[in-house]
């Protein structure tokens, strides 16, 4: 959604694409940004899309996702998970996945 990289930011490069689960002209998934972007583990990832975390990192292989030491992300919507089965199963499957390889700290914020 950033249409561009403000001048006073050095970048090796930047891609106005949104992250999801598939790889098009307007998407691109974890997986296929990572692979095309570093070979390396040890990496950082700063994450704040807007709801669409929950299908990013279920689509994202797990061998992906331990390429990254740090994950930092904003999770959205929680407001749903306990009143429709399937924005619980949807989190519950984020959830695990991420729990398979990570120690989750969480922070609620409440939005005024």
């Amino acid at each position: 959604s950033v249409e561009c990289v403000p001048d006073d930011i050095n970048v090796l490069s930047f891609e106005k694409k949104f992250l999801g689960v598939t790889n098009d002209s307007d998407y691109m998934t974890l997986e296929y940004w990572v692979r095309s972007k570093s070979s390396e583990g040890d990496l950082l990832l700063q994450m704040d899309i807007e709801g669409a975390e929950y299908q990013t990192i279920i689509a994202t292989p797990v061998d992906i996702l331990r390429k990254f030491r740090i994950i930092v992300m904003e999770v959205h919507h929680a407001e749903f998970w306990f009143n429709n089965p399937i924005a619980w199963d949807a989190a519950h499957v984020f959830f695990e996945k991420l729990l398979q390889n990570f120690q989750l700290f969480c922070l609620v914020a409440d939005h005024v």
